[in-house]
């Protein structure tokens, strides 16, 4: 599964020109203050650095930054997916952080409708991926799970990706 998404994203990746990255940051429902997520911007900036020909090919979503207090964060995920059509990224870094389960499953299920995402890597890091990999892989095994870091994971499959070929090992 995982390797015929990625033939789709490369045969995307190659009749468009350029790759677009995108990274969205969950919310908690627990912890509504809003903050950019600096781990973010440092992987875009070491991604940047190492791969200086995504420019600007690389996205942030981050709802609990942009919808305001009279909004609800239940709109996480519609925003999301506002955000993710117009951009049809090939690789797709969600970061869920702890609480924000409810709202990665409600994103991993609405983009299995999505046709665009049929031809997107999905990389799901942080908290929830590492420590329940196989609760979220069991329900949704199109996506890689990186345990520990996450920027590491991203960063190879952008390599494959541009090298043309997955090679699980990376």
């Amino acid at each position: 599964m995982i390797r015929e998404r990625f033939a789709r994203a490369k045969e995307r990746f190659l009749r468009e020109g350029a790759a677009r990255l995108a990274l969205v940051v969950l919310p908690s429902p627990d912890y509504d203050v809003a903050s950019f997520n600096l781990s973010s911007a440092e992987l875009a900036g070491y991604l940047r650095h190492v791969h200086p020909e995504l420019g600007e090919g690389i996205c942030f979503i981050e709802p609990d930054v942009v919808l305001s207090r009279t909004e609800s964060l239940s709109r996480s995920v519609d925003y999301c997916l506002e955000a993710l059509r117009l951009i049809k990224p090939h690789i797709l870094g969600i970061s869920a952080k702890i609480g924000s389960h409810a709202h990665l499953l409600g994103l991993m299920g609405a983009l299995r409708t999505e046709p665009w995402a049929q031809g997107c890597v999905l990389i799901v890091g942080n908290v929830l991926s590492t420590f329940s990999h196989d609760v979220f892989s069991d329900r949704y095994p199109e996506a890689l799970y990186a345990v520990g870091d996450g920027e590491l994971t991203l960063e190879a499959v952008y390599a494959a990706l541009k090298r043309g070929r997955l090679e699980l090992e990376d």
